[in-house]
This record gives structure tokens, C-alpha cells and sequence, in this order.
């Protein structure tokens, strides 16, 4: 096949952050390959709710990826943080990082119900189709211990 260069870029990095940007260049013409970016396909393809339930003492937590839904039913007491302090769907803004060793390319997206309270990730493959690079399928995992 052709023979790319993957460069991966950190637009922002710290405590609870960290936001890479995916470039693929063509070696041979130095013409750079349209990449779907991970937050774009989280956007369109991945939804989630997150609800308190059996007074405050459960929390549910759903996560919705092209129509399959999974889902988690932590106790609140193993949060760090206040549920009742959580958003009502997970964030999926804070950490986004690519990975080139393996093949496919692939991100890693996390999803948190606070700043500080990560309760797991996306692992999105990319896959190459029609000249360009897009997001095929998309898992998730629940981090431990949920």
C-alpha cells in the first residue's frame, strides 16, 4: 500500500484534559488525507444518559452506540464525587487521544459525569474507505470499578 505519515498533535493537556488532533499525510504527493475527527463521530454516532435513582443511593448509567445501548448501575458511594453533582449525560470532551503503533489507527475517548470522575472509555477504529479516513466501529468499557 501507500505509505502515510500519522501525526498526532496535543491541542491541550493537564489535569483531567487531554485533546489530540489526528493529521495522515501521503508521503509520495505530501497531500494530507480527510480524517474524521473522534469528537465528530462521538457527536453523531454515541448518546448517553446518566440518572440518579433509589434515592441518590444508585446511579444508572447509559450508553447508547449506533442503537446498542450498554449500560452500568454503580452505587453511588463508589464516586468520588457528589452524583448529584453529575451532568445528565457523560462527557465525552475531555480526553481524546490517538494511537498509532497499532493498526488499525485508533482513539480513545473518555466519558466522565464530572470533572474529576471518569467512568469509561470509547475505543473508536478507523477504518480507510474512498480515499479518506473515518471512524468504523466504535466500543465501549467501562472503567473499574463499574
Amino acid at each position: 500500500g501507500i505509505r502515510e505519515a500519522v501525526v498526532i498533535l496535543t491541542r491541550a493537556s493537564g489535569t483531567g484534559v487531554e485533546l489530540q488532533e489526528l493529521h495522515i499525510v501521503n508521503v509520495q504527493t505530501m497531500e494530507e488525507y480527510a480524517v474524521e475527527s473522534a469528537e465528530n463521530a462521538v457527536s453523531q454516532r454515541v448518546h448517553s444518559s446518566v440518572e440518579l435513582r433509589d434515592h441518590n443511593r444508585q446511579v444508572h448509567i447509559a450508553v447508547m452506540i449506533d442503537g446498542t445501548t450498554h449500560t452500568m448501575d454503580p452505587k453511588a458511594s463508589v464516586f468520588y464525587d457528589d452524583p448529584a453533582q453529575f451532568t445528565k449525560h457523560l462527557d465525552f470532551s475531555s480526553v481524546v487521544m490517538y494511537d498509532a503503533e497499532q493498526f488499525p489507527l485508533h482513539a480513545t475517548v473518555s466519558g466522565s459525569v464530572s470533572p474529576s470522575e471518569f467512568v469509561g472509555d470509547l475505543d473508536l477504529k478507523y477504518v480507510y474507505e474512498q480515499g479518506r479516513f473515518r471512524v468504523g466501529p466504535i466500543k465501549f468499557e467501562a472503567s473499574s470499578p463499574f
